[in-house]
């Protein structure tokens, strides 16, 4: 449909600016608002390349992707691992 129907978890300036369009829910901690009625100003305002390196150091490299156990869940059609299991990965 072109946009992400619900609520997001995006705490990352730099990942929203990459990720949302101005109808989607903004991804901040504290709103239900359209990204556009709530962070975009703000988040344009900010240093782009301190919002990328910042970004890039959390998310281990810049790469998103499934904790391995997810990925070996997936690819081996076994059962799945444990809520405990993948919090403690994190």
């Amino acid at each position: 449909i072109g946009r992400w129907p619900g609520a997001q978890s995006i705490p990352h300036v730099y990942e929203r600016i990459l990720e949302l369009n101005d109808d989607e829910h903004c991804g901040c901690e504290n709103s239900q608002l359209p990204y556009k009625k709530c962070c975009k100003t703000l988040d344009s305002r900010q240093p782009l390349l301190r919002e990328a390196i910042r970004f890039t150091l959390e998310m281990t490299g810049g790469i998103r992707k499934p904790p391995r156990k997810i990925i070996d869940f997936i690819r081996e059609r076994s059962d799945p691992p444990s809520i405990g299991a993948l919090t403690a990965l994190t």
